[in-house]
C-alpha cells in the first residue's frame, strides 16, 4: 500500500510539474506578444483559486482546534489570550519548543466542580 501512494505522489508531481512548465511558457509568450489582457488572465484565475483554499484551510484549522477542545474538555471552550506564552526559536530542522498558559475560563471550572459519570469515563477523548 506504501509503494502505490509513493507511487501516486510521483505522478502527481509529474503533473505539476508538466502543467508548470506549460503556464510558465503560456505566461512568457503573452509577455513577448504584449498580449496584456491574457497575461492579467493567467495571472488571476491561479490567484482566484488559491485564496478560497488558503480560506477553507484555515476555517477548517480553527474548528478543528475548537472540536479538539471540546472533546478533551466535553464543554465549548473559548481561551482568553495566554498569561504567559515561550516561543524558543525555531532550528534548521523546524524544531523547538512552545508553551502557553491560559486561565480555565469559568465554563470549564464549572463543568470540573459538577463532574458527572460522563465526564469521569469518557474524557479526555484520544484524537
Amino acid at each position: 500500500m506504501g509503494n502505490l501512494w509513493f507511487a501516486g505522489g510521483v505522478f502527481a508531481l509529474l503533473v505539476a510539474l508538466a502543467g508548470s512548465i506549460h503556464y510558465g511558457r503560456c505566461v512568457i509568450t503573452a509577455v513577448r506578444s504584449k498580449r496584456w489582457t491574457r497575461l492579467v488572465f493567467h495571472l488571476s484565475v491561479p490567484a482566484l483559486m488559491v485564496f478560497p483554499l488558503w480560506a477553507a484551510i484555515a476555517a477548517w484549522d480553527a474548528h478543528s482546534h475548537a472540536r479538539e477542545l471540546a472533546d478533551l474538555f466535553d464543554t465549548e471552550v473559548t481561551l482568553a489570550e495566554p498569561l504567559f506564552a515561550f516561543h524558543s526559536e525555531r532550528a534548521f530542522k523546524g524544531d523547538g519548543y512552545s508553551i502557553s498558559i491560559h486561565a480555565r475560563p469559568a465554563g470549564i471550572r464549572q463543568r470540573f466542580a459538577s463532574a458527572d459519570q460522563r465526564l469521569l469515563t469518557g474524557f479526555p477523548k484520544k484524537p
